[in-house]
């Protein structure tokens, strides 16, 4: 677990959201409630979520990459707004094949997700769909310390995830907040079979409360379903283990 910090790698892909013209912000910005800003002088991604009976609204962008991949380091920087409501947890981004499997779909076998989620209180989490989860939903990580995300603030998350291989080598999937491991998933097989379709093709950003059901969404003090914010930069991914170990933005 003790990986070299990312800024001493080049990255495969980045976004910084500086370039009006980057074809992965134009990805990023397609759902209506994802959108630039100008925050401090630099260009972020916002999302709004909006309380709904499922939790909140699905803001929802898939970005492909050049090629596949059996194991890739995903960092960006977040901050949520001031008491930003948890509820019960919500999802965030991750790293899928070009079929994945969430949402309770049936398993397919290239098919799997690993996925960064906040649970209650702000808890870290990672949310994997693999081979063997015991149930019809994706399964959660085990905890590595006691952290929590912060609201108002900035601050960096990496995911490492590499998958299973041929060979028998098992996959997993780590957490990292501003360098420190907080969950992880080992002994993992995300997929049966290992054509380019099982391998890590995309990045997603998939970042809602929920969930599906009204318990889980930003409510008013009067019951009636609220919008709140948070904010991404400086998106970056890599072909190695790494770890980011505090936010690029200040």
């Amino acid at each position: 677990m003790d990986l070299l910090p990312c800024a001493a790698s080049v990255p495969i892909a980045a976004e910084d959201f500086e370039d009006a013209s980057s074809t992965a912000a134009a990805l990023m910005t397609h759902h209506p409630n994802l959108s630039v800003i100008k925050e401090n002088g630099q260009h972020v991604l916002q999302s709004n979520y909006v309380g709904d009976a499922h939790g909140s609204e699905r803001n929802y962008a898939n970005i492909p990459l050049k090629d596949g991949y059996e194991e890739l380091s995903l960092s960006f920087d977040v901050k949520f707004e001031k008491d930003f409501p948890f509820v019960r947890g919500g999802k965030m981004h991750g790293f899928v094949p070009d079929r994945s499997v969430t949402g309770g779909q049936a398993l397919t076998p290239e098919g799997w997700s690993a996925r960064i989620m906040w649970g209650a209180e702000g808890v870290p989490l990672t949310y994997t769909y693999h081979q063997d989860q015991p149930g019809k939903y994706g399964e959660i990580g085990t905890a590595l310390s006691d952290a929590a995300f912060p609201t108002d603030e900035w601050f960096a998350v990496t995911l490492h995830t590499r998958l299973n291989t041929e060979d028998g080598t098992p996959g997993f999937t780590r957490l990292y907040l501003n360098g420190t491991p907080v969950r992880e998933q080992t002994g993992l097989t995300f997929r049966s079979v290992f054509s380019p379709e099982s391998l890590i093709s995309r990045f997603v950003i998939v970042t809602f409360h929920g969930g599906n059901d009204p318990s889980w969404a930003p409510k008013n003090a009067d019951g009636s379903y609220r919008t709140v914010q948070s904010w991404f930069d400086n998106i970056a991914i890599y072909d190695q283990p790494c770890r980011r170990m505090g936010p690029v933005v200040p």
